[in-house]
């Protein structure tokens, strides 16, 4: 049995290079926490409506931007979708 605990980050944001950044930079720490026993599971978005559908794997990090596009290419903003997990997730 494996005593490594798993640690779902999401990260919502509808610009292509920063979510490569933030993506790097979490990769690079992977490996150090991997050593601690615990895996980082990083998974991205590039709009709320996507995330939203996911919402129900409860990941523990959420990385939001504020200023998002939706799928129709309409302005949104991260309150929204903040808003539907502080209501039906709070743990997040």
């Amino acid at each position: 049995m494996s005593d490594t605990k798993k640690i779902n980050i999401f990260i919502i944001e509808d610009d292509f290079v920063f979510i490569e950044i933030l993506v790097n930079l979490l990769e690079e720490l992977k490996a150090d926490y991997q050593v601690k026993g615990i895996d980082l599971q990083i998974q991205t978005f590039y709009s709320t409506k996507e995330a939203g559908y996911e919402l129900a794997q409860k990941p523990e990090i959420v990385l939001l931007d504020y200023f998002l596009m939706d799928d129709e290419l309409q302005a949104d903003t991260g309150d929204k979708i903040l808003d539907v997990i502080r209501e039906h997730y709070p743990q997040i």
